[in-house]
């Protein structure tokens, strides 16, 4: 099951079943994966607070590639750049094949 499907379908843990599956970064540290735990379930509004913020500034283009351009017009930049460079390197090994034949 996909992490979309999961959200879509409203599936959660509860907080015996986090402590259940604690990741290999938290083994022997139970009592700082308890406190993750207890961070996410809980009702601290710092951490909801921070949250919702990264949840907001998330957006929907995928990762930020260069300066203030999206996804796209980074990629359609790139391609520019690229379609440029074979362009000037054909064009010099034109020109080096005509005057050395």
């Amino acid at each position: 099951m996909s992490k979309n499907e999961a959200q879509k379908q409203r599936l959660t843990l509860n907080r015996e079943q986090y402590m259940m599956v604690i990741p290999k970064w938290c083994l022997g540290k139970g009592d700082g994966w308890a406190r993750l735990v207890d961070r996410w379930l809980g009702d601290d509004a710092e951490f909801a607070a921070k949250s919702s913020r990264a949840r907001a500034n998330r957006g929907k283009d995928g990762t930020h590639g260069q300066g203030n351009r999206n996804h796209w017009g980074f990629k359609a930049m790139k391609v520019y750049l690229y379609a440029w460079f074979i362009f000037v390197l054909l064009f010099i090994v034109t020109v080096m094949f005509s005057m050395y034949g």
